[in-house]
């Protein structure tokens, strides 16, 4: 199963500066314990059980080498961070599934640079 993890940083309270680095140090970590970043979702082929510990132990482990480099904590810039099971979410860029519809093309047949196959079901 695919599962997601969102994290949102603080850009209001904080300068652009240091949420960055506190976004690119996360970043890491959550690659570290095999998260693929795809925009700002990370995503894992896991349960949501262990990718839900994999990201809180990436989120330690940063917090760990924050307070012993800098004694600074990370959990101030963190606003949300969340996880989601994928095959439960909505892409909204698509249109909703009742305005899908089917269109039959055998009309374009004959038409340059088109073909048109029937897909015939075993019979």
């Amino acid at each position: 199963m695919r599962y997601g993890i969102v994290i949102n940083l603080d850009y209001v309270t904080y300068s652009h500066e240091p949420v960055k680095r506190a976004y690119l140090e996360i970043q890491k970590a959550l690659e570290a314990e095999g998260f693929l970043r795809d925009g700002r979702l990370f995503i894992i082929d896991s349960t949501a059980s262990e990718a839900q510990l994999r990201a809180r132990r990436a989120i330690d482990a940063v917090e760990a080498q924050r307070y012993s480099d800098r004694k600074e904590s990370i959990y101030p810039y963190i606003k949300e961070f969340f996880g989601i099971e994928l095959h439960h979410a909505t892409n909204l860029l698509l249109p909703p599934s009742g305005d899908i519809s089917v269109t039959e093309l055998s009309d374009l047949e004959g038409i340059e640079g088109v073909d048109v196959i029937e897909l015939k079901g075993d019979d």
